[in-house]
């Protein structure tokens, strides 16, 4: 393999793996066939399938399944002809970007593992490595992207979104102002793709069956799971029990004759005020007096007092956030200031936080 770091994670690998593959289970057999894409390459049509593994140097091959006779009883297990992330057809891929790689794809379909039980109102799902960075259900798709990206946005930097509704043009504009790699929705509405395609390393997937993700939700897979010493473990995937907040278990154990439980129920969330837009970086020193950051929806400026212990400074002062348009565009009922501290380094990187009463929504 390159010592070029950059050039090993453009490069595509060439798999040694077969066009189709067989698994047999005693007298039941799976039955898959390899995905490829053909791309144009120096004006010649090329063949690839997926760039390389969990990492450069690994080769990988996706495959999806075409015959199944897998029979598991009790169990409803899924059958060809629903496929998602091992379907993606050539015509599905709105842009390649950066040609899709292993985990681009399992992201890709750990979100739908999430989705799948969202099914009934617009949602969001951001993966990196699949890991959830945030998942949002609301009235609209606007609302649900800003939500799942604000859970984590750091998480989320080069992560996967997934939506179960079709992609409207200001959610679309919100996602291109943040870099992810890979975006897939059931359809993009007009003036969204205008706003993704900006991005050109973006792979951008148009999967019609993310809009019906609710014929999966009880349907169980056959997973493998491949051991250092050659062995597997064979399992059938979770069957999760959890359909709505009346399947939770109260918090309640019995011990030596008494009886243990939370001292009150639960106390439902505040409603949360969301930011429009990332805010912009900023940077503080030992010698700042005054700063702003500046977002499409709000002004935030602050002049700090310093007090410096050792290589790290501390800077309290107030913080003033105005709209940049009327409340009722930016959607934000702000009091005018607010007391923040602020932890930075001499070598300017700084973190913020807001000191709000308990009862306060969410700003970011």
């Amino acid at each position: 393999m390159s010592t070029d770091l950059r050039s090993v994670y453009r490069t595509i690998l060439d798999d040694p793996f077969p066009r189709t593959l067989e698994i047999t289970l005693g007298t039941q057999r799976l039955s898959l066939r390899k995905r490829t894409w053909k791309t144009a390459e120096e004006g010649k049509a090329v063949e690839h399938g997926l760039r390389y593994g969990d990492n450069p140097g690994q080769p990988a091959a996706l495959y999806e399944l075409a015959e199944s006779t897998l029979d598991v009883p009790g169990a409803a297990l899924i059958r060809p002809g629903l496929g998602l992330a091992s379907s993606i057809a050539e015509e599905q891929i709105l842009s390649f970007g950066k040609h899709p790689g292993k985990t681009n794809l399992t992201d890709l379909d750990s979100a739908v593992l999430i989705l799948r039980y969202l099914a009934d109102a617009p949602a969001c799902a951001i993966m990196k490595h699949n890991n959830p960075c945030g998942v949002a259900r609301a009235d609209d798709v606007l609302t649900a992207v800003r939500n799942a990206y604000w859970g984590d946005p750091l998480a989320a930097f080069g992560g996967c979104v997934a939506v179960n509704r079709p992609l409207t043009r200001e959610a679309a504009e919100f996602l291109a102002e943040v870099f992810i790699e890979v975006i897939a929705c059931p359809d993009y509405e007009e003036g969204a793709l205008a706003a993704l395609e900006r991005k050109q390393n973006l792979r951008i997937f148009k999967l019609p069956r993310l809009g019906a993700l609710e014929a999966l939700a009880d349907l169980r897979c056959l997973q493998l799971t491949s051991l250092i010493d050659g062995g597997l473990i064979v399992q059938l995937s979770l069957a999760n029990p959890i359909k709505g907040p009346r399947d939770f278990l109260p918090a309640v154990c019995e011990s030596k004759g008494v009886t243990h439980k939370a001292a009150r129920e639960p106390t439902p969330p505040p409603p949360a005020t969301t930011m429009r837009a990332p805010l912009r970086s900023t940077r503080f020193s030992s010698r700042t007096r005054s700063t702003s950051l500046t977002t499409k929806s709000a002004s935030l400026s602050t002049t700090p007092s310093t007090e410096r212990t050792g290589d790290d400074e501390r800077l309290t002062g107030t913080l003033t956030i105005a709209p940049v348009r009327p409340s009722s565009a930016s959607g934000m009922t702000i009091t005018p200031s607010r007391t923040v501290a602020i932890w930075g380094r001499c070598s300017g990187l700084m973190m913020v936080a807001m000191m709000l009463p308990p009862n306060a929504g969410r700003i970011w």
